[in-house]
């Protein structure tokens, strides 16, 4: 994730696509300071959860309890989130189970010159 050199900025060009009717997604957030912070910056339609922090979800309870707080922090503020990198039909669950909104990974369907038709709603 490259820092943001002038937050305002940025933050003033997301708001122009808003307005213009563009949601706006904040991708590979996973634990730290500067995920935090872009949340409370950026103010994101969508949070994608980092396929790192989701690999294993289901068999990690250090990676779990970051995950499901951060699917939290998204469910309370009014945030979609996505759980990137769905592998198994445990990570699945588990994300379901915990709050996303919606998912991706070849769990659901391998890349593709054609799009698949429809998306993987977990809800």
């Amino acid at each position: 994730m490259r820092a943001a050199h002038d937050p305002a900025h940025l933050r003033r060009i997301l708001d122009f696509y808003r307005d213009a009717g563009f949601r706006i997604a904040l991708d590979d957030v996973r634990a730290g300071y500067s995920s935090l912070n872009l949340i409370h910056l950026l103010k994101p339609d969508v949070l994608k959860l980092d396929m790192e922090l989701v690999r294993n979800v289901d068999r990690d309870p250090y990676k779990a309890r970051i995950a499901a707080n951060l699917l939290n922090v998204a469910t309370s503020l009014g945030i979609d989130a996505l759980a990137e990198g769905i592998e198994t039909e445990e990570e699945l669950a588990w994300v379901r189970e915990h709050g996303a909104t919606y998912v991706q990974g070849y769990l659901i369907a391998r890349p593709s010159a054609t799009p698949r038709q429809g998306a993987a709603v977990v809800r």
